[in-house]
């Protein structure tokens, strides 16, 4: 009776320990305006604290376990906890899929000092006690109690509703749905992919359809949607150069958002990212010679898409892996050259590193216009002055990448679309970078079209369609349709609320 107290009074004070140090971050910036709040507040830390003790208890339950099993928990938890608190990111199924799919130079630039003192601090109070519990607490506990112990926690769990919604969104319910949601997803079964059909193609013997995807660059940070600093100084002076301010991503990070933008996929069809090939299948198959330029690292929700093209360069193969190295999207105009103009139909994909942290890796020497920049690779030892301008600086470098293409195929019969996959937290609600729900700053990409003369001068009603469209809203399922119509290609399902090329009959915004 003395031991099993003793074991419970030690459950009890490591439970408080995880509660404080992995539990209260999870709610330090829930605004408490009254102490109705506060007591509601008080009430979800103590259900969640509840839920700790039962995860503690079957922790510690066999002592050899507990030497090994509490140590890694203290580590999760500390993470999780870090992150929460200093980022205010939630582990989420989505956030941790980014995660997993990033490589070590971006890891490396949210990993500070004090994320490893933290840890440090943490896992080794988990081995003090748990070297306690080893040493002091010898007692053998009955295999009948911790199965109860488990079905109580199970209970507790699925009892009330509200309850369960709300350690979903904690440590360690959050961690454990989020690994069990990117081993589902990985494990999903081979499909063959379908072609999506095209209704009719009316494309011209000679053509360049450029396809630009971005990276976490913000339509209200551009310059051509009335931002007052000078973010496309050289767009803005192009009067072929056409702005879509008011796009729509239902995804904030690029593994959910690329395959969405580059299929059928919608709201209503999201099975299309993972069971139909994408536009580059069907301009190969209207003729195009189609290239993929990546200067993105190769993931597997976006690789088979690349292998639908004839030709594939990857220029971060070589790159060097110092974090501190430049990575700029302009290493892919090189390539660029070697392929325009070698067959008259030809369709480029340029995927790009665009505006994803660390900010000033991806801008050149000459483009820090707006200064003092980023110092720290924590991006939260910042200040929001040095944040705001080395964003902005990507997206003048952005500008200028843009621009270079242009002057490329100016001279061709030639379109350009431009679509980010997302945008970027940068510090709204104590919020940075992205891969967050509930985060309206990165829900609205910039886009953009650029036409030449000599591709006005075969599609006129199609350009003039854009430049009457370029204020109505849309979701990124306008990029399959529109870029497909673009080169005179019409697929199924086309229509006008998808279609920036196609005139619309409604009022205009």
């Amino acid at each position: 009776m003395k031991e099993t107290l003793r074991y419970l009074i030690w459950t009890l004070g490591v439970t408080l320990w995880m509660t404080v140090c992995f539990v209260i971050p999870d709610f330090v910036d829930n605004p408490v305006g009254n102490w109705q709040t506060m007591l509601a507040v008080t009430a979800y830390i103590t259900a969640v604290g509840i839920f700790q003790f039962f995860v503690v208890f079957l922790l510690g339950f066999n002592r050899y376990a507990c030497t090994a099993l509490l140590p890694l928990y203290a580590l999760a938890g500390s993470v999780c906890a870090y992150y929460r608190l200093i980022y205010h990111v939630t582990i989420t199924p989505l956030l941790l899929d980014a995660a997993l799919h990033t490589h070590a130079r971006e890891a490396a630039g949210v990993i500070s000092i004090w994320l490893i003192v933290w840890i440090i601090i943490n896992v080794g109070v988990a081995i003090l006690v748990s070297v306690y519990r080893f040493r002091k607490i010898r007692m053998a506990m009955p295999a009948w109690l911790w199965v109860a112990a488990a079905a109580m926690m199970v209970g507790y769990y699925a009892a009330i509703p509200r309850l369960k919604q709300a350690l979903v969104m904690r440590f360690p319910v959050n961690l454990v749905y989020s690994i069990s949601e990117c081993i589902a997803a990985a494990n999903r079964p081979a499909v063959v992919r379908q072609y999506p059909k095209l209704v009719s193609a009316e494309v011209p013997d000679s053509l360049v359809v450029v396809a630009v995807i971005g990276e976490a660059a913000r339509a209200d940070h551009m310059q051509l949607n009335g931002y007052p600093r000078m973010t496309n100084p050289l767009l803005s002076q192009d009067s072929h150069t056409v702005s879509l301010p008011h796009i729509y991503s239902q995804y904030t990070n690029t593994n959910g958002s690329v395959p969405h933008l580059l299929t059928r996929a919608d709201s209503a069809h999201t099975d299309y990212a993972y069971t139909e090939h994408s536009f580059v299948s069907l301009f190969h198959q209207t003729g195009f010679h189609t290239v993929w330029l990546s200067n993105k690292n190769q993931t597997k929700p976006f690789r088979d898409f690349m292998e639908e093209a004839d030709t594939i360069e990857y220029t971060a193969a070589a790159r060097a892996q110092s974090l501190y190295a430049k990575w700029l999207d302009g290493d892919m105009l090189p390539l660029m050259d070697t392929y325009l103009g070698q067959q008259p139909r030809q369709l480029f994909v340029l995927h790009t590193m665009g505006s994803h942290w660390l900010y000033d890796t991806h801008v050149s020497d000459d483009l820090f216009l707006f200064q003092p920049v980023v110092s720290n690779r924590d991006v939260r030892q910042n200040s929001q002055e040095q944040i705001i301008n080395s964003y902005d600086n990507t997206m003048v470098y952005l500008d200028a990448f843009l621009y270079d293409i242009i002057s490329r195929v100016r001279d061709y019969p030639a379109i350009l679309l431009y679509l980010s996959d997302h945008g970027e937290s940068l510090g709204e609600g104590g919020r940075y970078l992205h891969a967050q729900v509930n985060a309206e700053e990165e829900n609205y990409p910039a886009a953009l079209v650029w036409y030449s003369d000599k591709y006005q001068a075969l599609f006129p009603e199609k350009v003039e369609a854009l430049q009457k469209n370029s204020l109505y809203r849309y979701r990124t399922d306008y990029f399959f349709y529109s870029i497909l119509s673009a080169a005179g290609m019409q697929a199924e399902g086309d229509n006008a609320s998808l279609n920036i090329f196609i005139p619309k009959t409604e009022p205009t915004p």
